[in-house]
């Protein structure tokens, strides 16, 4: 799953409005203390984070894993 590191990061069509980008879409925020598990943070660039299984698994342990996540992440405002 792909992660920016900042708002400022982001390019204007994934950027809703109010940041001065175009997207309606909102976003979303997690401290990376829950990523754990199945789960790691890898930082690809200055501005970039991939979600990776942290292991070889299915797709469906992973989306899982994923899943489990959805309750930690809160709307940015």
């Amino acid at each position: 799953m792909s992660v920016s590191l900042s708002i400022e990061g982001l390019p204007p069509f994934r950027k809703p409005s109010k940041f001065g980008g175009t997207s309606r879409d909102a976003l979303w925020q997690i401290d990376d203390s829950k990523i754990t598990g199945d789960l790691q943070a890898i930082q690809d660039s200055s501005t970039h984070v991939s979600i990776q299984p942290s292991a070889t698994m299915s797709l469906a342990r992973y989306e899982a894993a994923l899943a489990s996540t959805q309750n930690d992440w809160e709307r940015v405002e």
